[in-house]
């Protein structure tokens, strides 16, 4: 692919005449650092690792920013995505025959959860000031709001 292609590609989505969302767009710096921070995560069912993500060079990160930046300007996120892979843990001292042994975790593609962390960035703000959400505490001491 030539240079003049590649400029192309990574400048379609930033045509005049597309429609524009009340959340502001990522920028590059944002989506580097969500990356680093996803790089300890295990993959999901499209076997794409944080350390594969950490090893992208700058054009890589420029792809993924504008198609982030595309899912909120058209408000489309892809199925797939959706899509978790369920992994049973045996619970400590019970015993591994008994389906109720063991509790499910779901992971999901890296790009999705790195995309719900962004999003999350920009939406929190959103609904605080509106008064929609309730903040709830997990599990792992972080602050979740819904």
């Amino acid at each position: 692919m030539s240079v003049q292609e590649e400029r192309e590609i990574l400048q379609a989505p930033e045509t005049p005449g597309r429609l524009e969302t009340p959340v502001k767009k990522f920028e590059l710096t944002e989506v580097r650092s969500a990356i680093k921070k996803c790089v300890k995560r295990a993959s999901g069912h499209d076997l794409i690792r944080g350390r594969i993500l950490k090893e992208l060079p700058d054009i890589g990160i420029r792809a993924i920013t504008l198609i982030f930046n595309s899912f909120l300007r058209i408000g489309y996120f892809p199925g797939q995505w959706k899509v978790s892979q369920i992994i049973p843990i045996l619970k400590p001292g019970k015993p591994a025959e008994e389906v109720t042994s063991y509790r499910p975790i779901s992971s999901l593609p890296i790009l999705s959860r790195l995309f719900e962390i962004l999003f999350l960035t920009r939406i929190q703000p959103i609904l605080h000031k509106n008064g929609l959400y309730r903040i709830i505490s997990s599990v792992s001491d972080r602050k979740r709001y819904y």
